[in-house]
């Protein structure tokens, strides 16, 4: 009898630290993803502003067609990014992760509702007739300002909620 109880407590620490390796990697696989989408939308702020201000309809199209390319990155990390807090939220909701951090379904969602709104401006980037004027720049770059910053939103939230709680209990 004292056996099989022996069994069970090695096969809960087992899988305890088999969770823990788990949420600790896939903690780093979002912690770099972060990085990566900042960076982005570096990039995106740079190419917006010079968007704005670049007087010869040449460079104009050359820095379009770059953020066009930086936008459809962006939509292929946003992707990866919300499977990553899917991960991170399915590994947080086990009994024994007493970690507390928000996941109400507006929040779930909200990845999603991005992922929409980045679609809907590639698609119509796109479209965009291929000599945009200074005025359709100026709309064209104040449309990418508007669209990138609930993304970074969304990425100083988690970072400020989670964060914090996911690396208390990694310690």
């Amino acid at each position: 009898m004292g056996h099989n109880s022996h069994t069970s407590v090695r096969n809960e620490i087992a899988n305890c630290m088999h969770w823990h390796w788990m949420l600790d990697n896939q903690f780093r696989l979002l912690h770099r993803l972060h990085s990566d989408i900042d960076q982005k939308l570096k990039i995106l702020n740079g190419l917006a502003s010079n968007i704005e201000s670049e007087t010869t309809s040449a460079t104009r199209i050359h820095f379009i067609k770059k953020m066009i390319e930086e936008v459809r990155g962006l939509l292929d990390e946003l992707s990866l990014l919300e499977k990553k807090e899917g991960d991170i939220r399915l590994l947080t909701s086990v009994p024994f992760a007493k970690i507390n951090i928000e996941m109400n379904e507006s929040f779930a969602s909200e990845v999603e509702y991005l992922l929409t709104v980045l679609r809907t401006f590639y698609q119509k980037t796109l479209r965009m007739t291929p000599l945009p004027n200074k005025k359709e720049a100026k709309e064209l770059s104040r449309c990418l300002r508007l669209t990138i910053q609930p993304i970074k939103n969304h990425i100083d939230r988690i970072e400020k909620d989670w964060y914090p709680a996911i690396l208390d209990w990694l310690q």
